[in-house]
This record gives structure tokens, C-alpha cells and sequence, in this order.
């Protein structure tokens, strides 16, 4: 199986436990979002994708990931930065992940947009380390 189909493999399922986790709230088009649905889909990349290293990497550095919830309505879907004690801050937006939801082809859905955010952000959590 080549990488690309496996990559492939791993965030259908991670869609599809996701969209499990987001179904009390509207499912793939949540209405709302809580700190506890980004920490979970996080984990999940993690454990599927990174064999629990980011986990590892964060307890043997001392260093923590600290995920937030942002009612901004314009600028960037996230935001990223480490704050003093090896704090890694990721703070979402809701609101603009549903407004690319609507002008992203890639994104069929809120969940696949945030999906997307998720993975844009564990990009530069591992730079960052």
C-alpha cells in the first residue's frame, strides 16, 4: 500500500470517528464546538498517524498543548504560538472554519475543514519542537 493511499485510509477514519464524536451538535456540520472535540481529533492524528510521538515528545520535554476556542470572525483559522513553560497554544475559530466550510473546494463539510486546520496546526506544533 503506498503512503499516499494509507495517509488516505487514516483521515477517512479519523472523519468518521470525528463525525461521531460531532453528532449531538450537527454532525459533519457542527453547530457548535467544544475545546474537547479539537482535543480529541488531535489525539487521534496522534495515535494513528504519529504512533502516540507527539504525546511522548510533549512529556519528556515537560511541555504541554494548551487548545482554545476563539470567537473571532475574520483573520486566520487558527492560531499558534508557545508560551512561556513549553505551553504549546493552538487556538481555533469556529466561525471561520464554517465560513471556509462554504468557500473551500477541498472542504466538503465543517468537520473536513477543521480536519484540514487540525492537520495545519500539528504541522507547525512539530517545527516547533
Amino acid at each position: 500500500m503506498s503512503y499516499h493511499r494509507k495517509i488516505n485510509d487514516i483521515r477517512k477514519e479519523i472523519y468518521d470517528i470525528s463525525s461521531k464524536y460531532l453528532e449531538k451538535r450537527g454532525g459533519v456540520n457542527f453547530h457548535s464546538l467544544n475545546i474537547s472535540d479539537i482535543r480529541n481529533i488531535f489525539n487521534l492524528y496522534d495515535k494513528m498517524v504519529f504512533n502516540n510521538q507527539i504525546k511522548m515528545r510533549l512529556i519528556s520535554s515537560q511541555s504541554k498543548i494548551q487548545f482554545t476556542l476563539s470567537s473571532r470572525k475574520k483573520g486566520y483559522t487558527a492560531r499558534h504560538k508557545i508560551m512561556n513553560g513549553g505551553i504549546y497554544h493552538i487556538n481555533i475559530s469556529p466561525h471561520i472554519v464554517a465560513r471556509q466550510a462554504n468557500i473551500i473546494e477541498t472542504c466538503k463539510n465543517r468537520l473536513s475543514c477543521l480536519l484540514y486546520v487540525i492537520e495545519s496546526e500539528i504541522i507547525y506544533l512539530l517545527m516547533m519542537m
